[in-house]
């Protein structure tokens, strides 16, 4: 879970990140697993980047989902 702009969270924001993380804590026992690439399953280079093929113009967290696994 990412909270984006955590640093500037009102107390109103704050309090729904935390509604947000409860939730997804409760449901990691029955939720499917995120799709993420495995670290060594081709889709990255040597230092660990991302194949540019892969995700052409495209950035951000994203990008590290396979779209395959839908």
């Amino acid at each position: 879970m990412t909270v984006f702009g955590a640093d500037r969270l009102t107390a109103d924001g704050h309090d729904e990140a935390v509604a947000a993380l409860r939730d997804r804590l409760r449901g990691l026992p029955d939720d499917a697993a995120l799709p993420y690439r495995p670290e060594h399953g081709g889709d990255f280079d040597g230092d660990l980047v991302l194949r540019p093929d892969l995700a052409p113009g495209l950035a951000g967290l994203g990008v590290h989902l396979r779209e395959d696994s839908a």
